[in-house]
């Protein structure tokens, strides 16, 4: 082997060995820099609003805290009418409305902090035309003070008058 050749073969080694270095170095790098980007525990997420929308960007729903202090979540139909509201009412109770495209409530659902509960069906115009309900009675006999729940069925014509009621 003559001298070149060795000196060739030598600098190829050294070559080689950088290379080696570098990757050890640029992965020694990632290493370190992946060991302090740890991810740390999620933060809470507070807002007064969120919207959640579609691919388009046209709302979807909408969960918000209003000015008047009562949570609602909000379903939206395509030309971005509220169809479906979810809240609670002043007083604390839970509320669920069903709206027709013009905005009236056509099904509602409540449930009062006060034991009772009622499912009221309105027409088009807003007019109240069936109530369901749950009222919670507490007799005044201090030998029976278990609560009892009355059932209750009304029906009401166009103008909203009482045609009929079930009987308590």
């Amino acid at each position: 082997m003559t001298v070149e050749e060795r000196l060739a073969r030598l600098e190829r080694g050294n070559r080689n060995w950088r290379r080696l270095a570098c990757v050890l170095l640029a992965a020694l790098g990632a290493v370190v820099l992946t060991a302090q980007a740890q991810p740390k525990e999620p933060k809470e997420l507070s807002v007064r609003s969120m919207t959640l929308v579609d691919d388009e960007g046209i709302a979807a729903c909408k969960l918000w805290y209003p000015p008047r202090g009562c949570p609602e979540l909000l379903f939206f139909d395509a030309d971005q009418k509220v169809r479906l509201a979810l809240g609670l009412s002043d007083e604390g109770w839970p509320a669920l409305a069903m709206l027709n495209g013009q905005g009236k409530s056509q099904i509602d659902l409540f449930a009062h902090t006060k034991g009772t509960a009622c499912l009221d069906f309105t027409d088009s115009s807003g007019t109240e035309r069936l109530r369901l309900g749950l009222e919670m009675k507490i007799p005044k006999n201090a030998f029976s003070p278990t609560p009892r729940l009355l059932g209750g069925l009304t029906i009401h014509d166009a103008k909203g008058d009482v045609i009929w009621q079930a009987p308590r």
